[in-house]
């Protein structure tokens, strides 16, 4: 099918008025912090280059109970509902267009009995206040973590969502790149001997109570991942050739890698123990944003595809262009390039009727795709969607 690109009505629909921290001043604090580059949008690069993403995007979940999904996601991170359908629900709590998105969906068909999959995803926030605020906000709404614990400069709650999927809410504490990279190098691991479990009341619960009512303090931005396997090394460097990864640190049961944009977004933990996989609600797959067209559809693509690499399903979701890997362990992977030049764009978009009408996609043919960008197709011609029938059913990997 030939790349059927789109005219999306840019509508002027409403944004939140909550104060919050957007992720240009979040990635241009981490770059202060960290010594990096996370701020500047990278150089394009040459073809047949592998190309860093500058952020990560978003996650989606499956919900067992799609109604209590939602109401816990708003209680926790404060979400904003920018559409709600019968099946689904696309969210977010900064300018971003969907930092989160939510399915309700039925059990999927037999998967193979070693596969490893989605650990936890962890949110960031500010200062150890807020931090302090969410515990005792959520305590007040009878939700409490699992787990606390420290390892290295964060400070970290471990709460599980209705349909039992790992959330982390975390606070870093003022360190130096040196000393990030010295805590990293000690081979810190969720299950490892430097993390230190800690009482979240004494540390967290003092201070003026929180209403159950009181509004949300939301996170800076997602932070990182973390993902078990039976398939360790096939994991890593899958990984690794995919994106421009180095190994920050390994040994033989966890793997740091490390990108240009973001300095962990990704733990690969040996399982060793494998037991076949139960109903598969709560990881759905998490979402990597590109600068540019060309490096999604030359740098990414291209490239990948050399190397045998190929997406289950290309779209034109209307305010992305968006590029589905399936890795070793069949863990949805989705590398996207926003449609419009603005965050507020993609937001009026995502909140008006056009994507409503529908939010799944137009397939688009990342080989068109891929001529049109070295062809010279201007902005408009690469990134708008023709509307048409929709992807129908939604291509799976595991299929």
């Amino acid at each position: 099918m030939r790349a059927k690109l789109c005219a999306a009505q840019r509508r002027g629909c409403s944004i939140s008025n909550a104060t919050t921290v957007s992720r240009r001043s979040f990635l241009g604090r981490s770059a202060a912090l960290l010594g990096t580059a996370a701020a500047v949008r990278p150089a394009p690069a040459a073809k047949g280059t592998a190309v860093a993403p500058i952020a990560f995007a978003h996650i989606a979940v499956r919900a067992r109970d799609l109604d209590k999904t939602l109401d816990w996601y708003k209680k926790v991170l404060g979400i904003r509902l920018s559409l709600r359908t019968g099946r689904g629900a696309f969210a977010t709590y900064d300018e971003e267009h969907h930092r989160i998105s939510f399915f309700s969906r039925p059990r999927m068909g037999a998967l193979p009995a070693d596969l490893g999959g989605f650990e936890r995803m962890a949110f960031g926030y500010a200062a150890r206040e807020d931090l302090s605020y969410v515990y005792r906000r959520l305590k007040a709404n009878g939700i409490l973590p699992y787990r606390a614990a420290e390892y290295g400069p964060i400070t970290a709650l471990y709460y599980r969502d209705p349909s039992g999927l790992n959330i982390e809410l975390s606070v870093a504490s003022p360190a130096t790149p040196e000393e990030l990279y010295e805590y990293c190098a000690d081979g810190c691991v969720i299950d490892g001997a430097r993390t230190r479990g800690i009482d979240a009341e004494r540390l967290l619960g003092r201070g003026a109570a929180v209403a159950a009512g009181a509004p949300a303090r939301k996170p800076s931005a997602p932070t990182h991942t973390v993902l078990k396997t039976a398939r360790f090394e096939q994991m890593i460097e899958w990984y690794r050739t995919v994106f421009p990864a180095r190994v920050q640190f390994q040994n033989d049961r966890v793997c740091f890698l490390s990108y240009a944009a973001d300095r962990k977004p990704t733990a690969i933990v040996r399982q060793t123990q494998v037991t076949a996989p139960g109903p598969t609600y709560g990881f759905d797959h998490y979402a990597f944003e590109y600068a540019t067209m060309r490096d999604l559809a030359v740098n990414v693509y291209a490239r990948l595809k050399e190397q045998g690499i190929l997406p289950y399903w290309t779209t034109n979701h209307g305010m992305t262009t968006s590029f589905y890997y399936a890795d070793p362990d069949l863990n949805r992977i989705e590398l996207q390039v926003d449609n419009f030049r603005t965050k507020k764009e993609c937001m009026d978009y995502i909140e008006g009727p056009d994507f409503a009408r529908n939010f799944i996609g137009i397939d688009v043919n990342p080989d068109d795709l891929a001529a049109m960008v070295e062809g010279g197709a201007s902005y408009e011609e690469m990134h708008r969607r023709v509307e048409g029938p929709r992807t129908t059913p939604v291509p799976s990997p595991y299929r």
